[in-house]
């Protein structure tokens, strides 16, 4: 938990943020992976709301290792495990907090521990307007957060946490989400589709492309 223990970033302030929270596979990175960056680039929003960093946003200056599938697994674990003690809660609060004080709507996009680590947001003051897109959700207990569950039929790692979702998605495991097209299609629609519930007559989002 060295990154939490850093000084949260100051983001600067928009109306709506977009970011992908997810696992740290390398805990000395929060670069997101390559499939990660062309997901977010497909998402038809502005770049200024988007977050190029996945939790807890930290720029690091440390290159993205891409670890063995048994080291990512065991990193991914111990955060899924650590994710509901105080000690992390305490630690995460300030990245949340630092992020809540910066927009009035957040949308979040989680990859499988992903959607237990929003829980340490729970504890912020002033949390906005909150939306979670869970891809191949991994948690335990329910989440306070209004959320869209995503389910590829052949990911048993999140059939067994979550078996019940809002959709599911032929021919994707657990590791296949970030560069699937049909769930980037879904994830785009759910976007635009959460932005037009509250958008004035004066903001216009890009169309898909």
């Amino acid at each position: 938990m060295k990154l939490l223990r850093s000084p949260p970033i100051e983001h600067s302030e928009t109306d709506f943020k977009v970011a992908i929270v997810t696992g740290l596979s390398d805990p000395k990175s929060t670069q997101l992976s390559h499939d990660q960056h062309r997901f977010l680039d497909a998402m038809p929003i502005e770049e200024r709301w988007k977050i190029r960093h996945n939790f807890p946003f930290l720029p690091t200056t440390e290159s993205r290792r891409r670890p063995s599938i048994i080291w990512a697994s065991w990193n991914n674990g111990w955060q899924f495990a650590r994710a509901r003690s105080n000690d992390y809660r305490n630690l995460s609060k300030p990245h949340w907090q630092a992020l809540c004080d910066s927009t009035e709507r957040l949308f979040l996009i989680t990859g499988s521990c992903g959607y237990q680590l929003i829980d340490a947001m729970e504890a912020c003051k002033n949390v906005p307007k909150v939306h979670v897109l869970a891809l191949g959700p991994v948690r335990r207990g329910e989440c306070r957060f209004e959320a869209t569950k995503i389910l590829g039929r052949r990911d048993w790692i999140a059939r067994w946490f979550t078996p019940h979702c809002d959709r599911t998605v032929a021919g994707v495991g657990h590791l296949d989400y970030w560069n699937h097209d049909t769930v980037t299609g879904i994830a785009a629609n759910w976007l635009l589709d959460k932005l037009s519930e509250s958008s004035g007559p004066a903001v216009t989002f890009p169309q898909p492309v």
